[in-house]
């Protein structure tokens, strides 16, 4: 099945033990992404690289990202039970 692009995120944070620091409605992150992209858009904010890097990275992450399987499952369905959690892969990749 479709994985949402923020399970991702979730069993990060499982992984290493964190916490977000702070949770937002949809509509306000929609609304201060939004405004940061005019502001590096239109304004002396934008020659700053940093500042069109952090937009890029929340235009990004503020769309809709699904990770499918479902397609390589059909054709292998071994391959499921082989898999390893999303945390798991996040902890084996910090152990290194």
């Amino acid at each position: 099945p479709a994985v949402p692009y923020g399970e991702h995120l979730v069993a990060y944070r499982a992984a290493h033990a964190t916490s977000p620091a702070v949770w937002l409605p949809y509509l306000a992150v929609a609304m201060l992404v939004a405004l940061w992209h005019a502001a590096v858009r239109h304004t002396p904010l934008g020659r700053l690289a940093g500042a069109r890097s952090v937009d890029y990275l929340l235009q990004v992450s503020s769309r809709d990202h699904t990770f499918d399987n479902g397609r390589i499952h059909r054709d292998f369905p071994s391959l499921a039970a082989s898999e390893e959690s999303l945390v798991r892969a996040f902890r084996r990749i910090e152990a290194r």
